[in-house]
């Protein structure tokens, strides 16, 4: 039983309406094959909905056992192998927790067809109707290339692998070393370790101690999008220095801008206040006349009349010194007094609030803030008479090392993390703790773990009862937040006001460290043996959409080469995306038991593929606007329609919508005309109506990838040929010619999907 069980059952073992499960009927016989189900319920009544797009639980057969079987539902587990009166997908189906299919009830038979399956194991083999056939080099080296860059497979390339399949391996190692390689990485690594997408500042403005309340204060999108890349870039580094990829949990380097360290910075500080705010900001007079209290805990905005103490026109650093700054552009609301954390580094990174205009000094934030990437050294600050003021943004720009009073190490303490998995009082990091080992372990917390803690310290008393499902995950989780409540205030998941030391203790499957802070823990995390097969699993994921057996011994000998290399993430890379568990040109025993899946292009490969192939970067969210309002605020494109993979709390495998279905085709379709509207005839762009023929070819190798030594490029150009001839006879329009081929190609399988 999973974390996420224990949260929505609040410990007990009845049903979302409290009351206990009826039994179903014992089922005797030889147990029906997971192909049986799939024949007569999960394709017939499920799939339409379940497949991950319409409805997040993706009920394909392929890649069936690592999305549903012990694995966490809403309201209990999916599938529980021998036991089909526990298992969530039968009490839906049977009413028992609401009826399933909604068209109505799946007959006695079927239901007990199921039923049967999980009483006999849920055994998630299911023999292939078709003899396995080997992929062809056409298809195999052309799905690594467009993984590992988005780039077409070039003439040459396939000509090499035709010739010696070991090839791959000379052509995976180039690869790696190319921007397209740096783009894909970055969007999978920003997946991988869960770094938030932040779409509203009310997503991470908590950890100012502001709660969710923005009223004035306005942070650029730069900002939210420096917090959700710096971990990805930090990964990339560790990669490409080839340093061990073990780091990523323990680094205290990380890659920031100028802005992310006023940003950290400012998070760092402790309020004594906590969420305390000057309710009713006063206009005009000086500090004195309204505060009695220490006045370094206030600043001052002002433009006509200065503070008390300085001059009529004070140096910037007399203006640091005095926390009094001058904003150079008159505005109705100053001057305005404050002791809020996030609103003075609201008006720092340019905003006044919705009546005034941005101001630019020196103090201020500027553009190149947000881009000038550099790794820091996050020290720990021992001497409070060290710590940088977060608004001395001038110095800021010259450091390449910060002191904090929290440790920031690895991907779980970023702000990032911490904004996509908000913690409380009552969870008071559990959720986190979880999270954090899903994504570098790829498991959580399970009450069949026997592994015992080294300390008690920490366990909630109504978690304590010994025996009882509860104490089995807690008796581990508990103990291990202590890490995180040792450091940070569990409701804003900044430095703690009252700091209390619990001895923490990392207990997870078979594998024990002690430890005191956050430190520890990524050490724990980083010398734990599960480490080098969760990420073979997780690029399993990313390449095929679906897990690869660990059992498998291609599998094994994968993870074995990635610990063996000291952890070098390019060797990982190498070994497995020449290896049959991705390219299939072998027969290994994951294709034994699952077919190879042909999936749906999802957004981060196809924005990637797009942009580096139409040489625009980045292609979703520059080139295809078409901006809808939404209730989480902004805009949206419609590139956002597109299914991508994503983490759900407590869920160890990604959602991963791989079936085409007609909500995809609608919106690769609308999203292909918008493109084939900007780019054909676009000045400099590589489509030009007044020359069809060289159009068409980039049409065929480029953005479709096939090469004249792809045996399907003939076809695929005849049939585009075939089509701009049809259409000629109705339309007298070259550009609209080329547009419609260009849509033709864009929602073609050769974009719209991968792996083929």
């Amino acid at each position: 039983m999973h974390l996420a069980l224990l949260t929505l059952l609040s410990c007990n073992k009845h049903g979302s309406d409290g009351q206990e499960q009826t039994p179903l009927e014992p089922t005797t016989g030889t147990p029906p094959t997971l192909c049986e189900v799939d024949e007569q319920v999960l394709t017939p009544h499920c799939i339409q909905c379940h497949d991950g797009v319409v409805q997040p639980l993706d009920l394909r057969v392929a890649g069936f056992a690592g999305r549903v079987v012990d694995q966490p539902g809403d309201g209990g587990t999916l599938v529980v192998p021998g036991n089909a009166a526990d298992s969530l997908l039968v009490q839906r189906m049977s009413g028992a927790l609401g009826v399933m299919p909604p068209a109505g009830a799946l007959s006695p038979d079927l239901q007990a067809l199921v039923a049967a399956w999980i009483d006999g194991g849920a055994v998630s083999q299911c023999e292939q109707s078709v003899p396995f056939e080997p992929e062809a080099p056409h298809s195999y080296a052309r799905k690594v290339k467009n993984l590992l860059t988005g780039l077409p497979l070039t003439e040459g390339e396939l000509l090499d692998v035709q010739a010696d399949h070991d090839n791959l391996r000379g052509l995976v190692e180039a690869w790696m070393d190319t921007p397209g390689f740096e783009s894909k990485m970055s969007e999978f690594f920003g997946t991988a370790f869960q770094q938030a997408e932040l779409q509203t500042p009310l997503e991470i403005i908590g950890q100012l101690r502001y709660g969710d309340s923005l009223n004035n204060t306005r942070f650029p999108p730069q900002m939210h999008e420096n917090i959700a890349e710096s971990f990805a870039r930090t990964a990339l580094r560790i990669v490409q220095e080839d340093r061990p990829f073990t780091e990523v949990a323990d680094t205290r380097q990380w890659e920031m801008t100028t802005a992310m360290m006023v940003w950290l910075l400012a998070s760092d500080v402790v309020n004594p206040f906590r969420n305390t705010r000057i309710a009713d900001r006063p206009r005009g007079g000086q500090l004195s006349d309204y505060y009695d209290d220490d006045p370094s805990l206030y600043h001052t905005f002002w433009h006509d009349t200065p503070p008390e103490g300085l001059g009529s026109n004070p140096t910037f650093e007399e203006q640091m010194a005095a926390q009094a700054w001058y904003v150079p552009v008159p505005c109705d609301i100053l001057p305005r007094v404050t002791m809020d954390q996030a609103e003075v580094l609201g008006l720092l990174a340019g905003g006044l609030g919705l009546v005034c205009d941005p101001w630019f000094d020196e103090a201020v934030l500027q553009p190149a803030d947000y881009r000038d990437w550099r790794t820091v050294d996050l020290t720990r600050l021992d001497d409070p008479a060290e710590a940088i003021p977060f608004w001395d943004v001038p110095e800021l720009r010259t450091r390449s090392s910060i002191p904090l009073a929290v440790n920031r190490n690895g991907f779980f303490t970023t702000p990032a993390f911490l904004a996509k998995w908000r913690s409380n009082i009552d969870n008071s990091f559990r959720v986190v703790a979880n999270q954090a080992l899903i994504a570098a372990l790829g498991a959580g917390f399970d009450s069949e773990d026997s592994t015992i803690p080294l300390t008690s310290d920490g366990l909630a008393e109504e978690h304590a009862a010994e025996g009882t499902v509860c104490y089995d995950c807690h008796k581990s989780l508990d103990p291990m937040r202590n890490f995180f409540t040792n450091e940070l205030d569990p409701d804003f998941s900044a430095p703690t006001n009252d700091p209390q030391f619990v001895q923490p203790s990392f207990a997870f499957r078979g594998h024990t460290a002690s430890g005191d802070d956050l430190l520890d823990l990524g050490r724990a995390i980083a010398t734990h043996p599960d480490f080098a097969a969760a990420w073979v699993q997780k690029l399993c994921f990313y390449a095929n959409s679906q897990p690869c057996l660990q059992d498998d011994p291609e599998f094994l000998r994968v993870a074995q080469a990635f610990e063996d290399s000291g952890f070098s993430f390019e060797t990982l890379l190498l070994e497995l995306f020449t290896s049959p568990l991705v390219t299939a040109h072998a027969l290994v025993q994951t294709h034994e038991q699952q077919a190879t899946l042909l999936s749906i292009t999802r957004r981060t490969h196809l924005c990637q593929a797009l942009g580096q192939r139409l040489q625009t970067d980045p292609f979703c969210a520059d080139i295809v606007p078409n901006e809808r309002p939404t209730t989480r605020g902004g805009g949206r494109t419609l590139a956002l329609a597109v299914p991508d993979d994503e983490w759900g709390r407590a869920k160890e495998t990604p959602s991963q919508p791989a079936t085409p279905n007609l909500f995809v085709g609608v919106t690769m379709e609308a999203l292909c005309l918008d493109a084939a509207a900007v780019f054909v005839d676009r000045a400099g762009a590589p489509l030009r109506s007044t020359d069809m023929e060289a159009s068409l070819t980039f049409l065929v190798e480029e953005l479709a990838g096939l090469n004249p030594a792809d045996p399907r490029a003939a076809d695929f150009r005849a049939d585009l040929d075939e089509h701009v001839a049809a259409a000629r006879a109705l339309v007298d329009d070259e550009t609209v010619l080329l547009q419609s081929a260009f849509v033709l190609t864009c929602t073609s399988p050769f974009v719209a999907s991968i792996g083929l």
